[in-house]
Parts: C-alpha cells; structure tokens; sequence
C-alpha cells in the first residue's frame, strides 16, 4: 500500500472514528496533515518552545476532554505485544526507580548501622 492510500485509509478511519464520537453527543477538533509530503502532522508550539506532534482528534463534551489517535489493529496490538514483552520503558520512570531504590538501599543501611 502506498503512502497516499494508507493516508487515506486512515482519513476514512478517522472519520468514522469521529462519526462515532458526535453520535455519543461529543464536539470532535479533528487534527490533519498540514504540510505537504512532510510526513509530519500538525504540531503544538509549547511555551516551552518545545513543539510536539498533536493527537489525531480531540473530543470534548463539557468540561471534559480526550485526545485520541486512531491505530490500525495491527499497530495496536503490536505496541500492546511490545509493552507486555516490556520492550517500552519510559526513561525518566526507570531513572526515578533506580534513585528511589538508591535512596531506599541508603536508608535501609543507615539504620541497620
């Protein structure tokens, strides 16, 4: 499958996604390519200056809202695959554990003198 009919696969997607959403009684932002042939979709400038690649749609009802990206089933349950194989880590989480058992190791042999 080329690049332009997997993207319009997923516009289609996206859209019944969306359609689904509305019929649940929600507002739907829908996020799409902007730059040509860029491969990257629209992003959000931070006032950190830090800019990050936005959620395919935003779904808002009331005061509350959900960004979502909509996955091909393969994807999904490839990165599903990966995080119960433990192949994802998130580095800071795994950094803050290795320094919490540092501190708790230091703790535990302070007070066994």
């Amino acid at each position: 499958m080329s690049f332009e009919d997997a993207l319009e696969v997923g516009r289609i997607g996206e859209g019944l996604i969306a359609a689904w959403w509305q019929a649940q009684g929600w507002h739907v932002l829908p996020a799409y390519e902007t730059e040509a042939n860029s491969g990257k979709g629209p992003r959000l400038y931070m006032a950190t200056q830090e800019r990050l690649i936005t959620p395919d749609m935003m779904c808002i009802k009331g005061a509350r809202a959900v960004e979502l990206d909509a996955l091909r089933l393969e994807v999904l349950r490839s990165l599903a695959r990966q995080a119960i194989e433990g192949e994802i880590t998130d580095p800071d989480a795994w950094q803050e554990q290795k320094a919490q058992e540092a501190e708790d190791r230091e703790a535990l042999a302070a007070r066994l003198g």
